[in-house]
């Protein structure tokens, strides 16, 4: 899932046994794409916006509202169950920009190919996108830049849709080697009162396209910056870059950025930071007028495959095994001094212990700070060691923290030669006389490279514990939990009577 309300879905090529991830599918495949030997082909693409729920209300069994597909490099097909189909076609203007085209299109049919042809609708009654009901006749049809586009969805269903959309579906040039391994087949959006996500919380959903959740609020603070004003020009989230770099006074490339300065806000057309600023922080400032919202969110469908997977529980699979592993983390000193704590004694013996020596050995570097000997070897040898911060899986010499004492300690005896160098260099009046600045630097390119190799190796662990052993877990006992369904969130319904089958 993009968001709460929208979902990309990555399918194999040509076939759903095929096992060939090479690509994402054309959209004519996806149009005649194979689900079973023994079955036609399907239309992917009609097939998820006829989807429908049962035991719901009629105006929400529509689980789909959306189907957008990519047409070619500069166009994209997007699909609704009820508003027929719409293609957005994009080419670059005389100043090098993207202008855009909005058509409602019909007869949509895929080639052998892989492509579609489609005829344009001379005079559309519906569109996909409710945008017939909002933008002048003399703009419809016609190329827009992005901007213009954003004034004329402003107040449609789909605010700046025909932008947002277009821009998630075509990769830029610059990208193309990773469209064949990261796109999508389809991206899919989500209907009214819909959402992918397994777990209903109050509050707005993120990723919706619709203007509930595409409408927001910005509240902006700084210098230069009008007090009080409150405008209503729209505005998009690339906006905000270019706007807080003229808020800081930092010099910029307009044209390698997509987002425009929102110079509206500024009491002059071009911001002077000030030398001096005072902070204001947000528990001082009155909200008057904020009320708490109460919201009762809609209860989630029943017809959900089961599931062992309850990430918010403290008794599923995954956060049971690393809660057990982070257990290695807890601190010695800190259970020894709560050990002491619960005899009835409120003195931290440890942590006084190790406060007292930390004390100790810098004051006595202070003391001698400016001789010729190294006067903080101690108290810098007791901070590579983290004594105090001894856990319970340092049982291990290659737990985390005993390797972060060993890197720390080799960095200590680093500076101790290096320190007894410049020592013996100096009468002599030479850069060096141990030749540690090049043993420094073989260490210190060691000591990366087995940090790299020590964190590469744990990512690929943990990826082998989480992706195959505890997720491959959870699905087979998922699937074994819903085997007596043809597919997880498919509705039982009872076998009909020969009457009613016949009729």
């Amino acid at each position: 899932a993009v968001g709460d309300g929208v979902a990309r879905v990555f399918l194999p090529r040509g076939s759903y046994h095929s096992a060939d991830w090479s690509g994402p599918n054309s959209v004519g495949q996806l149009m005649q794409y194979k689900v079973a030997d023994h079955l036609p082909p399907v239309d992917l693409i009609r097939a998820l916006t006829t989807i429908e729920a049962h035991d719901v209300p009629p105006e929400l069994r529509r689980p789909i509202d959306l189907v957008l597909a990519k047409v070619d490099d500069n166009a994209i097909l997007i699909t609704s169950g009820r508003r027929g189909q719409a293609i957005i076609d994009r080419r670059r203007n005389a100043a090098g920009e993207y202008v855009y085209r909005y058509q409602v299109v019909g007869d949509v049919r895929p080639t052998a190919s892989g492509g579609i042809t489609y005829q344009p609708v001379t005079f559309p009654v519906a569109d996909p996108l409710g945008l017939l009901e909002v933008i002048p006749a003399d703009a419809y049809g016609q190329y827009h830049n992005e901007r213009r586009w954003l004034y004329l969805t402003l107040g449609s269903a789909y605010p700046d849709s025909v932008v947002a959309m277009t821009r998630h579906l075509l990769w830029d040039e610059r990208l193309k080697p990773r469209e064949m391994q990261y796109a999508p087949d389809l991206v899919v959006c989500s209907g009214p009162d819909w959402q992918f996500n397994t777990f209903n919380e109050p509050g707005t959903a993120h990723g919706h396209p619709v203007h509930e959740t595409m409408r927001n609020s910005l509240f902006v603070s700084g210098p230069g910056v009008r007090r009080g004003a409150l405008l209503t020009d729209p505005a998009r989230n690339v906006d905000l870059m270019p706007t807080v770099l003229e808020m800081a006074g930092v010099e910029y490339d307009g044209s390698a950025i997509d987002g425009r300065p929102l110079r509206t806000l500024f009491v002059s057309e071009r911001v002077q930071p000030p030398t001096v600023t005072t902070a204001e922080y947000w528990q001082e400032i009155d909200l008057g007028g904020w009320q708490r919202l109460d919201y009762e969110p809609r209860p989630i469908y029943p017809i959900q495959p089961e599931s062992i997977n309850r990430p918010k529980s403290q008794l599923d699979l995954n956060n049971v095994v690393y809660n057990t592993l982070s257990l290695q983390e807890v601190s010695v000193n800190r259970l020894l001094d709560d050990s002491f704590s619960l005899l009835g004694n409120r003195r931290r013996p440890i942590r006084t212990l190790f406060r007292r020596t930390m004390n100790w050995s810098e004051s006595r570097a202070a003391a001698r700070r400016g001789q010729t000997v190294d006067s903080e070897w101690l108290a810098d040898g007791l901070h590579a060691t983290h004594w105090n911060k001894i856990g319970l899986g340092d049982y291990s010499v290659y737990s985390t923290g005993n390797l972060a004492r060993i890197d720390s300690s080799v960095d200590w005896v680093q500076q101790r030669a290096t320190n007894l160098d410049n020592a013996l260099a100096r009468p002599l009046r030479a850069n060096t006389v141990l030749a540690t600045p090049f043993t420094n630097r073989v260490i210190d390119a060691t000591q990366t490279g087995a940090r790299e190799v020590r964190r590469v190796g744990t990512r690929a662990v943990f990826r082998v514990v989480d992706d195959w052993l505890l997720n491959g877990t959870e699905d087979r006992i998922d699937a074994l939990w819903n085997q007596g369904r043809r597919q997880p969130a498919e509705l039982r319904l009872s076998r009909p009577s020969q009457r009613e089958a016949t009729r």
